[in-house]
């Protein structure tokens, strides 16, 4: 009688002991709410994001640019246009493909140990879907007027929404710009659009005290910019001439039109 309780014992003790496993399995295990399959364009996504990620070694340099000079550009040119409104989107696009002009390595892509470099500048614009992220392609940027831009990229933008657009919108981008600036974000590290060399990310414009030359504070209308590149293809002084120079086209913008 004393072996049964004994073994009686035993049991109720392991089944305290599982019971209690099971409390605790159930604690540190989160519930789950809903399990979505990777499939379609997010599945693309994901493994174009991962292609470049994992084979391509990524750097950031970031600059931050007073937009004064291009807002009042932007609202001059809005006041004569009759056609699409220019956006600072438009602006942007322009003077980064006069800066791929000057520093066509960034327009490029490596394959086979040698660095191919585009002699068109055709400029992704990185735009948000409903089931994920798709890259529209403003083709020959840098010979397009603002007003050109501006027409292509409302349209671009409005068939994505549409879900009407056709692969060759989609494909033979050079160098991808990304703007999160919408959503008040300042600034930020995207992954490059495979097999580019390198991606440009547009931030908010903020209002910020700045000092000028003559030592007076004002408050002007900044804007920051992200350059991320293939630091296989690029190294940080000729990333840095490149924001140089965009910056400069960006404060000083008559360039562009």
């Amino acid at each position: 009688a004393k072996e049964v309780k004994m073994k009686e014992a035993e049991i109720k003790e392991k089944e305290k002991i599982e019971i209690e496993r099971e409390i605790i399995k159930k604690r540190i295990t989160p519930e789950i709410l809903e399990t979505i399959p990777l499939k379609g364009i997010r599945k693309t996504i994901a493994e174009r994001m991962y292609k470049s990620i994992s084979e391509i070694p990524h750097f950031t340099l970031y600059v931050e640019i007073n937009i004064s000079n291009l807002k009042s550009l932007k609202d001059k040119l809005n006041k004569e246009t009759k056609g699409k409104k220019i956006s600072y989107t438009d602006l942007i696009v322009k003077a980064t493909a006069l800066s791929l002009e000057k520093y066509p390595i960034l327009n490029s892509t490596l394959k086979d140990d040698k660095v191919i470099i585009f002699k068109d500048i055709n400029v992704g614009l990185a735009t948000s879907m409903e089931d994920g992220l798709i890259v529209p392609v403003i083709f020959n940027a840098n010979k397009l007027s603002l007003e050109e831009i501006a027409d292509k990229r409302v349209d671009l933008v409005n068939r994505a929404g549409e879900n009407k657009l056709e692969l060759d919108d989609v494909s033979g981008s050079t160098f991808t710009i990304t703007n999160l600036g919408m959503f008040e974000i300042d600034y930020f590290s995207p992954i490059i659009n495979f097999p580019e060399a390198g991606i440009l990310s547009v931030g908010a414009i903020t209002k910020k005290p700045i000092v000028d030359k003559e030592g007076k504070i004002t408050v002007e209308p900044m804007m920051k910019l992200g350059l991320t590149l293939d630091h296989r293809v690029l190294d940080g002084v000729t990333g840095a001439k490149f924001l140089q120079y965009l910056r400069k086209i960006l404060q000083e913008p008559n360039k562009l039109v």
